[in-house]
């Protein structure tokens, strides 16, 4: 049965907002944005797949996984009530790895193609008062994963990726800092399904399970 792997940046997203929380308790900044305002948030964002696979054609135990990367994130929200708010976000795109499994790297496959993977997500955030400077808040949305760009890495194997949607969930924290500077936590989660088409060699389309997490740290501003 396949593991659910825990975000590597989780711990880091929930001890800084541990962190800012505690602070924002000492602060007398409040953290409510109004109707009508927008928010833009960067970040430093993590994709981190929780992958899996049918198996490849006549190799029992075989199976491909997209590896996590790293990159830079982009968040615009606009609020439509002092409670719910409207958020596009999406990142440059991630540099990733189609590669095989242990019983791949075993037979001399390890990886099978580059592949950057774009996301764009359009949800509805729902924040809550808390009469200081640290706002919590929680969405749901759709995530469009983008898979482009593949080059393949092993000779007689092409591969490719097709593009997906997903429900995604999401849980984050904004706390507001001097002016209208806000620190930002926040971690999303895609119920993401799609197909490696293998040429070549394998002739195969592989369904693949990708379920990614994207772990996001940065900065945001009100205005």
């Amino acid at each position: 049965m396949k593991k659910r792997k825990q975000p590597s940046l989780a711990g880091l997203t929930l001890q800084l907002t541990i962190l800012a929380t505690s602070l924002a308790s000492f602060s007398g900044v409040a953290a409510g944005a109004d109707e009508g305002d927008w928010i833009v948030r960067a970040s430093v964002t993590q994709i981190q797949p929780d992958t899996d696979s049918d198996a490849l054609n006549g190799i029992s135990g075989s199976g491909l996984h997209l590896n996590d990367a790293v990159s830079a994130g982009l968040a615009v929200a606009r609020m439509i009530s002092p409670r719910f708010a409207l958020e596009f976000s999406t990142a440059v795109p991630f540099d990733q790895e189609l590669n095989g499994n242990q019983r791949l790297h075993d037979l001399g496959i390890p990886q099978f193609a580059d592949v950057r993977t774009l996301p764009a997500a359009l949800g509805v955030q729902d924040h809550f008062a808390t009469g200081g400077a640290w706002h919590p808040y929680v969405g749901v949305g759709v995530t469009y994963m983008h898979f482009f760009d593949e080059h393949d890495r092993v000779n007689g194997i092409e591969a490719d990726v097709k593009d997906a949607t997903g429900a995604s969930g999401q849980v984050g924290m904004d706390v507001r800092l001097e002016g209208k500077w806000l620190l930002n936590a926040d971690v999303r989660y895609v119920d993401l399904d799609t197909t490696a088409r293998l040429r070549g060699m394998f002739d195969q389309n592989v369904d693949m399970t990708v379920d990614p997490w994207l772990v996001s740290v940065g900065l945001g501003y009100l205005f």
